[in-house]
């Protein structure tokens, strides 16, 4: 319908409500009072299709209605239509957009003449261009109304960019084109192009993770090639690049274990710290679990000599200061006979 009021009508409600319930879909012009004026009737009635008005650049034609009862956008400015006497005239208004929405409706009521006028809106939402914010907004609803080969050609384009580039965005981008396209054979072909695009990035990314795995040999970079992994089917590939990267792991360990054997022989704040950062390096698993326990006793040896040598330069220089490091020292102690006679030594420094 190219009309609208802005004054409610219980009648005009009433009837595009009882059209509505009996299967017929309404579509309706937003009106032509400018962004930021409220929606015409019927349009604004939510058994009603509202339509804005774009341009031929895609923007929001100036003079369009916006608001959030608007459901799709279509070409509204010069606009050539047939006119009174059998003449044409060129015009615009969101009465010229309207009816481009209303012959989609029709295109997909021929092909599925069983669905209801839900399901009718909601496969209109495959078929549209997003403009604006991504998803619906008040300016173009769900987006720009597209004839379905027009919008096949748009995603064919994407996919074939994507084959081209291989670059992860322009294969995300022809996904989603994609899969705004209706059920066919197209669609299903264009999937299996763009899936086939998408294993050989990941066998790409996979490839590149693990070499970077194996040259910085840290547990961020192994993190990032295991879950490159984990997206490869299962293949020679997969089990070779699984294979390297346990290589790592290994390695890590290995290492690990030498770090902390390293500080258990000679034990000082250098190789503590040295050890505790190696085993932090390393997967989650019984030998780390092992090495973290060893790693602790190696810390509270190390305490306990610090408290010890703390406590006696305390008792030696009888300083505010001695005295006050030899006290955090012992705190930091587990309960033992050990710590609470290092304790009472502590108390017993009489400060200069």
């Amino acid at each position: 319908m190219s009309l609208g009021t802005n004054a409610d009508s219980k009648i005009l409600h009433d009837a595009v409500d009882k059209a509505y319930k009996k299967g017929i879909v309404i579509v309706a012009a937003a009106g032509n009072d400018g962004n930021k004026k409220p929606v015409n009737y019927p349009g604004a009635y939510s058994s009603v299709t509202a339509v804005s008005a774009s341009t031929e650049k895609n923007g929001l034609a100036a003079f369009s209605t916006t608001g959030k009862q608007i459901e799709f956008a279509a070409p509204g400015t010069n606009i050539t239509s047939t006119y009174l006497n059998q003449m044409y005239a060129t015009a615009d208004g969101t009465s010229q957009a309207a009816p481009h929405v209303t012959g989609m409706f029709a295109l997909l009521r021929q092909k599925y003449p069983e669905e209801t006028n839900t399901q009718l809106r909601q496969q209109m939402q495959q078929n549209i261009k997003d403009l604006g914010a991504p998803g619906r907004d008040s300016r173009f609803g769900y987006g720009l109304v597209q004839y379905p080969v027009k919008q096949k050609s748009f995603a064919e384009r994407a996919v074939i960019k994507a084959e081209k580039t291989k670059k992860q965005a322009d294969i995300n981008q022809a996904k989603t084109a994609v899969s705004k396209l209706s059920k066919s054979k197209g669609k299903t072909a264009l999937e299996a192009r763009i899936n086939k695009v998408q294993t050989a990035r990941n066998v790409t990314d996979a490839r590149d993770k693990v070499r970077t795995a194996e040259k910085q040999k840290k547990k961020t970079a192994v993190n990032a090639a295991q879950s490159a992994i984990r997206k490869l089917p299962a293949g020679s590939e997969k089990k070779g690049l699984q294979k390297r990267l346990n290589a790592v792991n290994s390695s890590l360990l290995k290492t690990a274990e030498a770090s902390v054997k390293q500080a258990e022989k000679k034990t000082s704040e250098a190789s503590t710290a040295k050890a505790q950062k190696a085993v932090s390096e390393i997967q989650l698993g019984k030998e780390k679990t092992a090495l973290e326990k060893r790693l602790d006793r190696i810390k509270d040896k190390l305490n306990r000599q610090q408290a010890r040598d703390k406590v006696k330069a305390a008792e030696k220089t009888k300083t505010k200061k001695a005295k006050s490091a030899a006290q955090t020292a012992v705190s930091r102690l587990k309960p033992s006979a050990e710590k609470t006679s290092l304790q009472k030594r502590v108390r017993a420094i009489r400060v200069k």
